[in-house]
């Protein structure tokens, strides 16, 4: 009968121990069409912190490509995380100009709303790694097809008779976008 009572004891210690921390339904990657992809990540027990864009990406993300090296070495990947501060009703915020931003779940925790300084409600996509790590590849790679459509433009703007090149340019950039996902050059 000790026994029992012990094993029965030593169960709802457990248990009680094991309470689910109310901050980890946040954790994951969120998406927002045409604004970001985010991933809010628990560090420790007390703090949680958002990266964004290629700030996500890990190195065995980018293989050799040499566009995703230079975006994963770039200064401003560096500095893509923004700590989160726990605030009221098991909720984490963003702290900005001394003001704190919170983010809210929707009640099946597929949606994060975030609002920002000029109360602009934005809304958060929950979807799963691969799915966050592979747009955030095609919109890099998207990114520097735009960047060198426009050095060539600017090459031929030295010369005076331009237009049918660039409109040949145009149609260049716009049939290698087709083999990137969401990319409309």
């Amino acid at each position: 009968m000790k026994n029992i009572k012990f094993t029965i004891l030593a169960t709802i210690l457990i248990l009680a121990g094991c309470k689910n921390n109310p901050y980890e339904k946040y954790s994951g990657y969120w998406f927002a069409e045409r604004v970001a992809i985010i991933q809010i990540k628990k560090l420790d027990d007390d703090k949680y912190i958002i990266l964004n864009g290629s700030s996500i990406l890990e190195k065995k993300d980018i293989g050799n490509d040499p566009v995703l090296m230079d975006e994963y070495n770039s200064p401003i990947n560096k500095k893509g995380m923004i700590e989160l501060k726990k605030i009221a009703d098991d909720r984490l915020g963003m702290a900005y100009n001394s003001e704190i931003y919170p983010l809210t779940l929707s009640e099946n925790n597929q949606e994060l709303y975030s609002k920002d300084a000029d109360s602009k409600i934005t809304t958060f996509k929950k979807i799963d790694e691969k799915e966050a790590k592979k747009l955030i590849i095609n919109a890099i790679k998207c990114m520097n097809l735009e960047v060198k459509k426009q050095e060539e433009i600017f090459e031929l703007k030295r010369d005076s008779s331009y237009v049918d090149e660039i409109n040949e340019i145009n149609e260049k950039y716009k049939e290698l976008s087709k083999n990137i996902k969401d990319c409309n050059i």
